[in-house]
C-alpha cells in the first residue's frame, strides 16, 4: 500500500533554515508516536498549522483534491489489478451521496471481542490511516441515543462483528437494525465479520446464538423483535469473513484492513467532484504531469498566483503521495524533501506555491502553471456561492453579472463576494454593490496581504505599488516600465522578474497586467504606506476623494507626492487648488489625469508648472493647445495627450530626451 500525506507550510513562520528546522522538531514530536505507522504502510498526517490560503489557493486547492484523488484511484488499479482482495462488502445498488463523517463504524459484543480480535485489528486500522469510530467515551443504556445514531449514520463502512454472545446485548441488536437501515437507505457499506460463530445460525436464530437471542426478546414488543430478526436475516446474507476459514487470525485481519483502505483509497466524494467548476482540464494536465504508470519518484508543481511536517529517510522504502502546499522558500523543500531518494519508486511529490523561483531552484521540471477559469466558469462559480447552483435568480441575472466581473475571474474573490451576497434581497445587492467598487472585501484584502509582505524587499513592495497605481494594462509595455522607473530602482527587471514568480503580476507578450483585485489592494496600501527612495519619503495619490481634499488642504506639511492617478471622469467632487497643496507637488513624477471632465481638467493645468523631474504624463483631452512655460522635460520618458487640443509642446527652447521624442512624438496625439 501507499501513502497519502497532506502537509502544510506556514509561511510567516518558517522564513530561514533555523526556523523551519525548528518547526520540522515540533512536528516531528508530533509524529512520534505514528512511528510504526510510517514503517509500515499509510501515514496521513494532520498538520498542527493552520492552512494558509491566497487569492488563488482556492482553485490550487481544488487541484490538489482532484490529485490526490487521481493517485489513490489510480494507484488501486496499478497495485491490485493481479491481487484482488478477498474482502466481500456490500451496499445497495443505489447509493445517496453522503459526506462521512468516519472511516469505519465497528459493531459488536464487548466481552467477546473487545480485549482480542477487536483490539488487534484497530491497530492495523490505526497504521493504514483508517478512522474508526471508538465507543468509549458513550455511556451505554438500554436504547442507543441519538449520539450513536450520528455515528453510525456518519461512516462510510459498517463492519459488524458478529459473534458468540453478539445477540445478548439488545443494544448490539439496536446497532444493527440501524446499520441495515443506513444500509438500505443511504447507500453504507456493511461488511460483516463471523467470528467463531455459524452464520446459519445468525439467520435463523438457531444454536446457542439464537438460545441469546430468545433470552433478549423477553419482555420486548413484537415489532422491535421482527426489526431484530430482519435485520439478522438480512446481515447473515452478505457474505464476509468466517473466522473459522482462516488458520493465523493475524492474516485476516491484514487481508480485511487492506481491503478497507482499498475501498477508502478508490472513493472520491461527489461532493468534491460536483461543486466544482471546469476542474475537467486541470485534472487531464494534472494526470499527464503525475505519470502513474512510471515507477520513477516524480516531483510535480503547482503554481498560482496569492491562493509542514516532515518527510523521513525511513520513507524511502514506501510509496507515497506527498503534497506539500503553499512553499515559500527554498529551505522549506531542503528539509522535507530534499532528494527523490529519499522516497520509495512509483511516489509522486505535490508542491503547491506562488513562487515559481522555489520550483526553480529546487529542480522541479514538471509544473502545472493554474490558469484563470474561463469568464462563463467564472460565472457559474460565483453563482453557485451566492445563489446555490450555477445560474443567477430570477431577477439578479446582470447584478451577479456586474459582481462577478469584479472579481476578474479570480476563484478566491469570486467564492467571498458570492458568499456575502448569498440570500440578500435584490435591495442589499443593489446597495452594497457601489461600495464593492470602491472598497476591497476585508477577507480578501488580508488574504493578498499576506503575498503582499512576503515580499522580502521593500522595493520589490514598492514596485509593486508603482505598477498597481500607474502601471498596469493592455498599453503598457515592459520595456517603457523599465525605461520610465530606471532612476527610481536599481534594477526594475529584476523586480519585474520577482513580481511575475510570485503571481503578482503577469509579463504576456511584453505587457504588464496586474489582476483587479490585486490593483484595488495596491491602491487601498498606497493610501496608508509611502515609498522611501533614499531619504526622502513619498506618497501616491489615487482615490479621487483623497486627491480633491488634498488639492483644496491649504496647510502646511511635510509630506511629497510622487505621483496622480485621476479619473475625472465619474468625479463628483468639488475640485479647487490651493498653493500650499501645489508645494507638496513639486516632487511629482509620474501624472495620470482622465480629462473628460473639461471644466475640472483646467484647475489641475497648475499641476505641470512646478515639478521637476516629470518622467511621465499621460493626460488625456488636455484643453490647453501647449504645455505651461515653466515646464520641465529635461526627465521625461513618456508624453501621451490623447484628444488633446495641443498643437505644439511648449513655448521657446527646452532641454530634453531627444531620442525619446524622435521615436515616441508621432504617438503624442
Amino acid at each position: 500500500m501507499g501513502s497519502v500525506m497532506s502537509l502544510s507550510s506556514n509561511k510567516r513562520k518558517a522564513t530561514s533554515q533555523e526556523d523551519v528546522e525548528s518547526e520540522s522538531v515540533k512536528r516531528q514530536k508530533v509524529c512520534s508516536s505514528s512511528t510504526n505507522d510510517v514503517e509500515n504502510g499509510k501515514l496521513i498526517l494532520q498538520d498542527e498549522f493552520s492552512w494558509k490560503k491566497h487569492p488563488l489557493s482556492f482553485c490550487a486547492t481544488r487541484v490538489i483534491n482532484v490529485a490526490t484523488g487521481v493517485f489513490t484511484k489510480f494507484r488501486f488499479q496499478l497495485d491490485d489489478k493481479d491481487n484482488i482482495s478477498t474482502l466481500s462488502l456490500s451496499s445497495p445498488s443505489t447509493s445517496v451521496s453522503q459526506i462521512w463523517k468516519h472511516d469505519v463504524f465497528p459493531s459488536f459484543h464487548g466481552p467477546d471481542v473487545r480485549r482480542t480480535f477487536l483490539s488487534h485489528i484497530l491497530v492495523v486500522f490505526k497504521r493504514m490511516g483508517i478512522d474508526p469510530f471508538i465507543d468509549d467515551e458513550i455511556e451505554r443504556s438500554k436504547p442507543i441515543g441519538p449520539e450513536l445514531i450520528k455515528a453510525i449514520r456518519g461512516s462510510k463502512i459498517a463492519i459488524v462483528l458478529l459473534s458468540k454472545n453478539y445477540a445478548s446485548s439488545s443494544w448490539c441488536l439496536d446497532e444493527l437494525a440501524e446499520i441495515m437501515k443506513c444500509w438500505k437507505e443511504l447507500g453504507q457499506i456493511v461488511l460483516t465479520i463471523f467470528y467463531e460463530v455459524d452464520p446459519t445460525d445468525i439467520k435463523k436464530q438457531t444454536g446457542d446464538f439464537g438460545k441469546s437471542f430468545r433470552k433478549t426478546c423477553r419482555g420486548k414488543k413484537k415489532e422491535h423483535i421482527k426489526i431484530w430478526r430482519k435485520a439478522l436475516e438480512d446481515v447473515a446474507t452478505i457474505a464476509g469473513y468466517h473466522s473459522q476459514k482462516w488458520t493465523d487470525e493475524a492474516d485476516m485481519i491484514e487481508n480485511i484492513a487492506t481491503g478497507v483502505s482499498n475501498i477508502l483509497n478508490c472513493s472520491i466524494p461527489s461532493s468534491d467532484i460536483d461543486n466544482l467548476v471546469g476542474m475537467g482540464a486541470h485534472m487531464k494536465m494534472i494526470e499527464q504531469l503525475l505519470r502513474l504508470d512510471l515507477d520513477e519518484v516524480r516531483m510535480i508543481g503547482i503554481w498560482g498566483p496569492p491562493g509542514i511536517g516532515v518527510a523521513q529517510e525511513r520513507l524511502k522504502d514506501k510509496k507515497v503521495l506527498l503534497v506539500l502546499d503553499d512553499v515559500d522558500c527554498l529551505s522549506q523543500l531542503q528539509v522535507l524533501a530534499e532528494k527523490i531518494q529519499w522516497f520509495g519508486s512509483g511516489s509522486r511529490i505535490i508542491i503547491t506555491t506562488e513562487n515559481r523561483g522555489v520550483l526553480n531552484a529546487h529542480g522541479v521540471n514538471h509544473i502545472y502553471k493554474v490558469k484563470f477559469p474561463l469568464s462563463e466558469e467564472a460565472f457559474q462559480i460565483f453563482c453557485k456561492h451566492a445563489f446555490g447552483h450555477k445560474h443567477p435568480d430570477d431577477g439578479f441575472y446582470e447584478l451577479a453579472r456586474e459582481v462577478a466581473n469584479l472579481a476578474g475571474k479570480l476563484p478566491l474573490g469570486l467564492k467571498i463576494l458570492g458568499s456575502s451576497l448569498k440570500g440578500r434581497p435584490k435591495a442589499e445587492w443593489e446597495r452594497i454593490l457601489p461600495m464593492l467598487k470602491t472598497n476591497l472585501n476585508g477577507e480578501i484584502e488580508s488574504i493578498i496581504k499576506i503575498s503582499y509582505e512576503a515580499l522580502y524587499y521593500d522595493n520589490y513592495k514598492y514596485l509593486f505599488l508603482y505598477i498597481a497605481c500607474f502601471f498596469n494594462g493592455e498599453a503598457v509595455h515592459q520595456h517603457k516600465v523599465e525605461e520610465i522607473l530606471r532612476k527610481t530602482f536599481s534594477d526594475v527587471r529584476q523586480g519585474l522578474h520577482v513580481l511575475a514568480e510570485r503571481s503578482l503580476i503577469y509579463i504576456k507578450y511584453g505587457k504588464i497586467q496586474m489582476h483587479p483585485l490585486l490593483q484595488q489592494f495596491g491602491r487601498e496600501t498606497s493610501r496608508k504606506q509611502f515609498v522611501q527612495h533614499g531619504l526622502r519619503k513619498h506618497y501616491f495619490l489615487v482615490d479621487a476623494r483623497d486627491i480633491c481634499e488634498e488639492l483644496n488642504n491649504d496647510t502646511t506639511d511635510n509630506r511629497r507626492f510622487i505621483g496622480i492617478n485621476f479619473d475625472l471622469s465619474n468625479n463628483e467632487e468639488e475640485l479647487n487648488t490651493k498653493e500650499k497643496a501645489l508645494e507638496r507637488m513639486f516632487d511629482l513624477q509620474f501624472v495620470r489625469i482622465n480629462g473628460q471632465n473639461l471644466a475640472q481638467a483646467e484647475t489641475l493645468h497648475s499641476l505641470l508648472h512646478y515639478p521637476q523631474n516629470i518622467r511621465s504624463v499621460d493626460w488625456s483631452h488636455f484643453k490647453n493647445t501647449c504645455l505651461p512655460s515653466t515646464f520641465n522635460p529635461a526627465f521625461l520618458v513618456e508624453l501621451c495627450m490623447s484628444s488633446s487640443k495641443l498643437q505644439k509642446l511648449w513655448e521657446g527652447t527646452k532641454v530634453s530626451n531627444f531620442d525619446f521624442f524622435k521615436s515616441n512624438f508621432q504617438n503624442l496625439f
